[in-house]
């Protein structure tokens, strides 16, 4: 039976219903109250991370689809302030993450690949006074900066340099001698 923790009637008890529960239980409002649009959800060198867009996230539930050395430590929550964090193994390959607080951004630091299998991302509403799905308009791998030394070195000529960056932008490399010409 649903009807007691689906507070927004959608047939699934997920973490927009923990947000809501914490927002009535602590008096409402007190999660956002400068809620996001949408949500992008970012992997970056073994940090994972939600990112609202136009305001904050509240809660966030991700599955997991991992190999058995996968590990995600989550991000230290304070329960006195109704803050919740908890993971839990559905078995050797497969892990749900669900966090609720206030101005959610970072999920965890992991170890091992894993990729995102299913995700909810949520925001409190003040008008609705409830929590809401936010679209998610991406999930973002971002890889650290990278710059391969020169080769071949010495050179004369010409020399070969690659450059890795983390998204697609405009760029300037600026190559400077050893007298700064």
């Amino acid at each position: 039976d649903l009807d007691c923790g689906d507070m927004n009637a959608d047939d699934v008890i997920n973490v927009t219903d923990i947000v809501t529960v914490v927002n009535y239980i602590l008096g409402g409002g007190t999660l956002g109250s400068n809620t996001a649009t949408e949500a992008v959800i970012e992997i970056a060198s073994g940090q994972l991370s939600v990112r609202g867009v136009d305001g904050t996230v509240d809660g966030v539930q991700l599955t997991l689809s991992h190999d058995s050395d996968f590990n995600i430590e989550l991000v230290d929550v304070d329960q006195s302030n109704m803050e919740f964090a908890a993971k839990r193994s559905i078995d050797n390959n497969t892990t749900i993450v669900i966090v609720a607080m206030k101005d959610l951004s970072f999920i965890g630091s992991t170890k091992g690949e894993y990729d995102i299998v299913s995700h909810t991302v949520a925001a409190w509403n003040p008008e609705s006074l409830r929590a809401e799905e936010l679209s998610t308009s991406s999930i973002t791998e971002i890889v650290d900066f990278k710059l391969s030394p020169a080769y071949p070195n010495p050179f004369n000529p010409t020399t070969t340099l690659e450059l890795a960056i983390p998204e697609t932008g405009y760029i300037s490399v600026k190559v400077y001698n050893l007298v700064g010409q």
